[in-house]
């Protein structure tokens, strides 16, 4: 929206270039299996469905990186659909037998390295999925509940410290109700407990002036039974005392640790 592109920071080309990273290494596989899609039948010009494939990667590329207030690894997922099915197109392609071969003597040196490149991003692709069925065998396949958490805390340090985090939560002596998280949205997964209200809390930093109002209005009318500010988020919520003032009335503090401080309602 013109507002948040006027009025909120930019991400910094650091986030564009740690998404961009991020897409290439987990989308390695179709990425490769579409180059050499496209290169086979783009210059058909009856082949309408590989140029619309390759519009949409075009347009989605260009909508991603006008979002300069975001720039997420996950935008890139608008991308999956036209990779699939130009991988599709590619792995079919190559498939055939004898196929690869025939073009390769007509192709030039600017095609030998397409093709070439494409598939040494499929080869290294593989080497990587190699080493995460490994990681997952080590883990004796994420079999038990206790085995899951540890495969996922190997992947990602933000679910050991959710979960301990949010282990006073699942005990039977819990208040029970849902909760409210200005911060990592792990913590309702892992605790078993609901989001209070409809505006989330992991993206505090693009809320416009009028919606810190808001979502003081919809705490006020939920009062969630607990209330997490992550340390991330603390400086942000001091600076709107609407909130701050509404958690001093209504809350009480629990615990504070180096992820962030619990509250309890004590209305």
């Amino acid at each position: 929206p013109p507002r948040i592109v006027t009025e909120l920071p930019k991400a910094g080309i650091g986030r564009l270039l740690r998404g961009l990273l991020w897409w290439i290494t987990r989308f390695a596989p179709l990425i490769g299996l579409s180059g050499i899609a496209v290169y086979h039948t783009l210059k058909r010009s009856e082949d309408l469905l590989t140029q619309l494939l390759v519009s949409w990667l075009v347009v989605g590329l260009a909508v991603i990186w006008t979002q300069r207030q975001s720039w997420w690894e996950y935008h890139y997922l608008l991308l999956f659909v036209p990779l699939g099915l130009l991988a599709s197109k590619g792995l079919e392609m190559e498939w055939r037998p004898g196929l690869f071969r025939e073009r390769g003597r007509s192709l030039g040196w600017q095609g030998k390295i397409i093709i070439l490149s494409s598939i040494l991003l499929v080869l290294l692709s593989g080497v990587s999925i190699t080493q995460q069925v490994l990681s997952l065998a080590r883990y004796n396949f994420a079999l038990t509940s206790t085995d899951r958490l540890a495969y996922r805390s190997y992947l990602s340090s933000d679910y050991a410290g959710a979960f301990q985090e949010t282990a006073f939560l699942r005990r039977p002596d819990s208040e029970s109700g849902d909760i409210y998280v200005c911060g990592q949205p792990l913590y309702y997964f892992l605790s078993g407990r609901g989001q209070a209200i409809p505006l989330n809390g992991w993206s505090l930093e693009f809320l416009l002036a009028e919606q810190w109002n808001e979502l003081r209005s919809q705490l006020d009318t939920a009062r969630p039974v607990y209330l997490f500010v992550a340390s991330d988020y603390v400086d942000l919520i001091a600076q709107h005392p609407v909130i701050t003032n509404f958690i001093a009335t209504y809350y009480r503090q629990m615990s504070r640790s180096s992820d962030g401080i619990w509250y309890s309602n004590q209305s």
